[in-house]
């Protein structure tokens, strides 16, 4: 994020090659969750992303990198 010039934080003009906002498609692909875990969080909040004008929500890439690791044990804990 970028400071404007006000000191408050904002939205970059356009994706940086090292920091590229990505689809849930993409994101779910490189962080293991599913595409509908990645939308869940984004609800709650705990996940920032923006609606592309195609109408897809598109996350920050290394925002996936805050994200605790998958669970795939494979084991419902309900």
């Amino acid at each position: 994020m970028t400071q404007d010039n006000q000191g408050q934080p904002g939205l970059t003009a356009g994706p940086s090659p090292d920091d590229p906002w990505l689809t849930l498609t993409d994101a779910a692909a490189r962080c293991g969750y599913t595409r509908e875990a990645l939308r869940q969080r984004v609800r709650r909040g705990t996940l920032r992303a923006v609606k592309g004008n195609d109408g897809q929500l598109r996350v920050r890439a290394r925002d996936l990198a805050d994200l605790p690791p998958p669970d795939v044990s494979g084991v419902d804990p309900g």
